[in-house]
């Protein structure tokens, strides 16, 4: 009997190990800043888009292996602005947070925008997008990110400035 569980207890170590060394060797999700890159910024819409103006809508898709090109339409920003600043951070639950803000906002009207930019590098598998708009508007997207990644989201919205036409 003794010998017998001296066995079980020896197959099952020699089984297990294997599996132990397997999951010590999982890489944890990279975490902190990403890159952002290419950033662009429409002026302000006249309205005569292909997006209705009472949604706020992302497109998202892989390029270069790693990265993610995301476009916005029909963000909200101030009318007068210089320029558009794109904060981001990844967690080790792979949920990815960007700030959209507008650089130097100096009318008393806000407008709405198409931006792009790129985010990356990011690894495969299942992420949580969560984007914060410079006007407390937020949107969230879940996707899997692979190389063939590729989607849109929209939401309706029915305060200032959208569905102003």
């Amino acid at each position: 009997m003794k010998r017998n569980l001296f066995i079980k207890g020896f197959l099952f170590i020699f089984i297990c190990i294997p599996f132990l060394i397997s999951c010590e060797n999982e890489q944890e999700p990279a975490t902190g800043p990403l890159n952002v890159s290419d950033i662009k910024h429409s002026n302000c819409k006249t309205f005569k888009s292909l997006v209705s103006a009472k949604q706020d809508c992302i497109e998202y898709q892989t390029v270069n292996d790693n990265y993610l090109k995301i476009n916005r339409i029909n963000v909200a920003f101030n009318c007068c602005i210089d320029d558009v600043d794109i904060k981001t951070t990844v967690d080790q639950k792979r949920a990815i947070t960007i700030t959209e803000t507008d650089i130097n906002p100096a009318c008393n009207c806000l407008c709405l925008y198409d931006i792009e930019y790129t985010i990356g590098p990011l690894e495969y598998g299942m992420y949580i997008l969560r984007i914060i708009e410079g006007y407390g508007d937020t949107m969230t997207v879940v996707f899997r990110f692979s190389a063939t990644t590729q989607g849109s989201y929209c939401e309706v919205r029915d305060g200032y400035p959208w569905g102003v036409e």
